[in-house]
């Protein structure tokens, strides 16, 4: 999917349709923000369907749908490259055409 500028300087791939109790509309399904700290990586499908990939990851810290690091060279991108290869199977069917 094409990258887009998405709120808050993220940049983020692919869009689902999300509708909640008082609220509906389009997000991205993997975006990337620069921090003043670290790099955050929004996993949208939650970072604890990725738990064997990120015990191979390399030094990150994580939130419910974050992944954070320092820098690419903390890591190992091709798990990273798998986790969101992964994300966007997860999140396929729920995604915008």
């Amino acid at each position: 999917k094409e990258p887009k500028l998405w709120s808050h300087g993220t940049v983020g791939f692919g869009e689902y349709a999300y509708k909640g109790k008082s609220c509906e509309g389009t997000w991205y399904t993997t975006g990337f923000a620069a921090r003043k700290g670290n790099i955050s990586i929004n996993i949208i499908s939650g970072v604890d369907n990725h738990k064997a990939l990120l015990k191979k990851l390399g030094k990150h810290k994580t939130g419910v749908g974050c992944l954070y690091i320092n820098s690419l060279k903390d890591i190992d991108t091709k798990v990273l490259e798998q986790i969101i290869k992964a994300n966007a199977v997860i999140m396929a069917p729920k995604m915008v055409k």
